[in-house]
């Protein structure tokens, strides 16, 4: 081969240089595409899983907290409506009521 030739191939595509750069344009895209694919769906995953444990959290402290608020208030109201009925049984106990 002369100096300042290059050497001819006989088995290389004459697009090959341009297929491999196609191909390696179309990987890059759809690299970033399933990159930027993953990313979003696993926020949107991760999002998904904070607000379940952050409900779930939430309803169990709120759950405990209006059970005893609904228990208290079931006495008072329990005692006030005794109180009410017994004040007309109790002689001189009519004024209450």
């Amino acid at each position: 081969i002369e100096e300042g030739k290059k050497a001819v191939d006989l088995w290389e595509d004459e697009n090959e240089e341009a297929t491999h750069s196609g191909r390696d344009e179309d990987l890059e895209r759809e690299s970033r595409s399933r990159r930027e694919q993953f990313w979003s769906e696993g926020y949107r995953e991760g999002i998904e899983e904070g607000k379940k444990a952050t409900v779930q959290r939430g309803f169990n402290v709120g759950f405990r907290e209006g059970a005893a608020a609904g228990v208290a208030y079931g006495q008072v109201r329990g005692a006030a409506v005794s109180v009410g009925i017994f004040a007309g049984q109790v002689p001189g106990s009519g004024g209450w009521a």
